[in-house]
């Protein structure tokens, strides 16, 4: 787990894309929502909440860019 990461942190923030809550990683070392898939990194203790920064997790083939917002 990131020490350097507040717990409490979490009641405040939401996925920037589904605005779902979000949960720290196994590793400590970012941040998941399980609804759209992405991954968060924590840097310096501090969440990089951009959907462009984001991280797509996919259980086939590991973690990989998020693929661009597509428009509606």
């Amino acid at each position: 787990m990131n020490d350097h990461f507040n717990q409490e942190v979490l009641n405040f923030i939401v996925c920037p894309r589904c605005k779902g809550e979000v949960r720290v990683s196994e590793d400590g070392t970012g941040l998941i929502c399980d609804s759209c898939c992405l991954l968060y990194d924590i840097k310096d203790g501090i969440p990089v909440m951009i959907e462009e920064e984001a991280h797509c997790l996919d259980d086939r083939r590991g973690v990989r860019p998020a693929p661009d917002r597509v428009s509606e």
